[in-house]
């Protein structure tokens, strides 16, 4: 089944499609297809999580946060969208970071699953779903465990956040980098898979910096939003 999976998933075919004659037997131009029944698996496992996650908090005051929820998924949605002609940069990485940091890790996985399913509708899907999903998932439980490090005072650390968005920006490639195993690569091809890929990764650690000098500022000329530095535990998720 043919799949077109956008400027991220093209970094990674087309570096690999560098590695030593190894990718155009292996993987080809839409490397490991998945079947149809498989990719609806897929997207059926994800939206039950992220259904589930939303769900327990159900019953519980939801208010500023669905606010929030719904202002980080649409803007990180359509930047992914709008920003698909671009090498490697989106806004994605840096929105689950601050969406973690104001929601909590319960809210901000929920989101980094409905980004990364209603995102690839229009720009393809297939066995990197599961990498990329789980992926800004932990961008955004990251957010949420550093929430008091990166909220001061009542304001975000524009460098703090600008410092995690640098490192998510290799470390996010490399994780969903490992897609590749399900067309049968091994750890070596792995290896000089991400060698190869490594202008790309910079781009993406160098958009995530520009995105956090952007959008902090921003945000704290809503000093509200950040009263919810104390939420780093799932009790204090739920009910925030």
């Amino acid at each position: 089944m043919q799949q077109s999976y956008g400027v991220l998933n093209n970094h990674y075919s087309s570096t690999f499609m560098n590695n030593v004659g190894l990718a155009s037997n292996m993987l080809g131009p839409h490397p490991s297809p998945v079947g149809q029944a498989t990719l609806w698996l897929i997207h059926f496992v994800l939206l039950c999580t992220m259904m589930a996650l939303l769900w327990s908090s159900v019953k519980k005051p939801f208010g500023r946060q669905m606010g929030l929820f719904i202002t980080y998924g649409a803007t990180a949605i359509g930047g992914r969208i709008l920003m698909e002609g671009a090498p490697n940069i989106q806004p994605v990485t840096i929105l689950m970071l601050l969406a973690g940091a104001h929601l909590g890790s319960r809210h901000g996985v929920a989101l980094a699953f409905l980004v990364t399913l209603v995102s690839n509708i229009f720009l393809g899907s297939g066995w990197w779903t599961i990498w990329q999903a789980s992926g800004w998932a932990m961008v955004a439980v990251t957010g949420a465990l550093a929430s008091n490090w990166l909220i001061s005072d009542g304001r975000l650390n524009m460098w703090r956040v600008a410092s995690l968005g640098l490192a998510w920006g290799f470390l996010f490639d490399w994780w969903v980098s490992m897609y590749i195993f399900h067309g049968g690569a091994g750890l070596m091809t792995y290896v000089q898979y991400l060698v190869n890929g490594i202008s790309f990764d910079l781009l993406h650690a160098a958009g995530n910096i520009t995105f956090a000098f952007w959008l902090v500022p921003v945000l704290n000329h809503f000093p509200e939003m950040n009263v919810t530095k104390q939420i780093t535990s799932e009790p204090a998720i739920a009910t925030a």
